[in-house]
């Protein structure tokens, strides 16, 4: 009977090991087929057009392959050039027209800056503005919380405190804005980066 439950649990211990090393490697190849398949999409015509009056015999699966690849990386580097592009006056000036013009669109400006706000925080070009993160004792709790320091803020007393972002789990583009003096906050050796990761993953990933 023991060795039969033994036997029991190997099978379950394998199998959860199994899922839990084949799963990600899943999902990742699934991401990674799903991106390639949408930013080869734009560029993929004029490609096809390209090789069909190059009049270049190739077998069609094999062509179309080629053309994927081919619409990926010139779309890859078309995005890397609007970024080296945005990082200029000319490009900031032309990003701040484009964010002021749909910000006048009511139904489109609330679905740009979600999108906008989702993709800053994943892709790590919010954390810019995060001066440091710290441990914050929330009001009423024995526990603490993270929370990033984004600036500081002189009180109608005129006392000086600091500006600290505490974001929601795992939405981390919403959250609380609160004030604490400098002695009231516990420093973290954490980066920015990965105190985003501890969030979205609900502490599973911490580091």
């Amino acid at each position: 009977m023991n060795s039969t439950a033994q036997s029991s649990f190997n099978i379950k211990a394998n199998l959860v090991r199994g899922i839990a090393v084949l799963f990600p490697l899943y999902f990742t190849f699934i991401l990674v087929r799903f991106l390639v398949r949408i930013f080869s999409k734009p560029l993929a015509p004029a490609f096809r057009y390209i090789f069909k009056f190059m009049e270049i015999d190739i077998p069609t699966p094999i062509l179309e392959i080629i053309i994927v690849i081919s619409s990926f990386i010139v779309t890859i580097v078309l995005i890397m050039v609007s970024g080296a592009i945005a990082q200029r006056v000319i490009g900031r000036r032309i990003g701040q027209f484009i964010e002021s013009t749909l910000d006048r669109l009511p139904l489109i400006r609330t679905i740009y800056k979600t999108l906008r706000d989702i993709v800053r925080m994943i892709t790590g070009t919010h954390t810019q503005n995060y001066q440091q993160v710290v441990f914050v004792r929330l009001p009423g709790h024995e526990g603490k919380t993270l929370g990033f320091v984004t600036g500081s803020f002189r009180m109608p007393n005129g006392e000086e405190h600091l500006s600290v972002f505490v974001p929601t789990v795992p939405n981390i583009t919403t959250g609380f804005l609160l004030f604490f003096r400098s002695d009231q906050l516990e420093k973290s050796d954490l980066k920015p980066d990965q105190a985003i990761r501890m969030f979205l993953s609900a502490g599973v990933l911490q580091s």
